[in-house]
């Protein structure tokens, strides 16, 4: 009886790379030259900015920026210095809230027009706040 391993190897190799690609995380390019404006009514701009989207629940030190409508269904979390860019016309509402850990910060910019929004919904749960961190 003769046993045909060539295909079979070639098919595990095969499945093998692509189980790499399947567990490396895609990030989103970081967008560059976002403006926004600071504390003093100053214009400035923001490098390696990150996109919010429909699935972002953690915002990690850095920048956000939301740049269209985006209805979140999450609870947000912010670790460490995290800045927010409300760009011109865009909206997020974050139907479980924002909690901001301990030690953290979240500070939230409009940009030119102010006309950015940002609505949070709590959970109706003593423990899940608007806004705050959790008890």
């Amino acid at each position: 009886m003769k046993v045909v391993k060539k295909p079979v190897s070639v098919l595990l190799s095969f499945i093998m790379i692509l189980s790499v690609f399947a567990i490396v995380p895609v990030s989103a390019s970081a967008l560059d030259g976002v403006s926004y404006v600071d504390e003093n009514g100053e214009t400035q701009t923001a490098n390696g900015v990150t996109e919010v989207t429909g699935d972002t629940d953690t915002f990690n030190a850095g920048w956000y920026a939301v740049t269209s409508v985006i209805d979140n269904n999450y609870r947000i979390t912010c670790n460490g210095d995290v800045h927010l860019i409300l760009c011109d016309d865009a909206r997020l509402t974050v139907t479980f809230g924002v909690k901001v850990n301990a030690g953290s910060s979240l500070t939230i910019y409009g940009q030119s027009k102010g006309n950015g929004k940002l609505e949070l919904i709590g959970s109706g749960r003593d423990e899940n706040a608007a806004l705050g961190s959790d008890l």
